[in-house]
């Protein structure tokens, strides 16, 4: 599956750039993050699905082994965001990472992975997810 409705709702529930159930302080003892960690943090109050992103960042990963340093990921997320802080209010983040998704493919800065066509910002912050939530 590449695209269409199911490809959308998926991506959808699983970057989550809507409402979260779980409280900042829940999520981040599911993931398992170190409090002091600000973007492992955001990660996981942003992903809909941490377990999921941590998966398709696995496979992504495989593509890009470059893209295996969390700073780098970091760096180039906040690059394509106009230097968007990843430990911003998610009521800021929210909107410009799904403006940057959307723009990813109206430029065809897409990736394909295990089959699935994401945006490259949406391939790049799965890949951060499995660099710093548990596996």
């Amino acid at each position: 599956m590449t695209s269409g409705p199911g490809r959308r709702r998926f991506l959808t529930h699983l970057l989550s750039l809507g409402a979260l159930g779980a409280s900042p302080r829940g999520a981040r003892a599911a993931s398992g993050a170190a409090p002091d960690d600000p973007v492992a943090s955001t990660l996981s109050r942003l992903l809909g699905h941490p377990e999921s992103a941590v998966v398709v960042g696995r496979a992504y990963l495989r593509l890009a082994p470059d893209a295996r340093d969390p700073a780098r990921l970091v760096d180039l997320l906040s690059a394509s965001c106009d230097g968007l802080a990843l430990d911003a209010d998610l009521d800021t983040l929210r909107p410009r990472l799904g403006w940057r998704i959307r723009q990813d493919f109206a430029e065809g800065r897409v990736v394909d992975v295990d089959g699935w066509r994401l945006s490259l910002t949406e391939a790049r912050l799965c890949g951060l997810a499995a660099l710093l939530l548990p596996r």
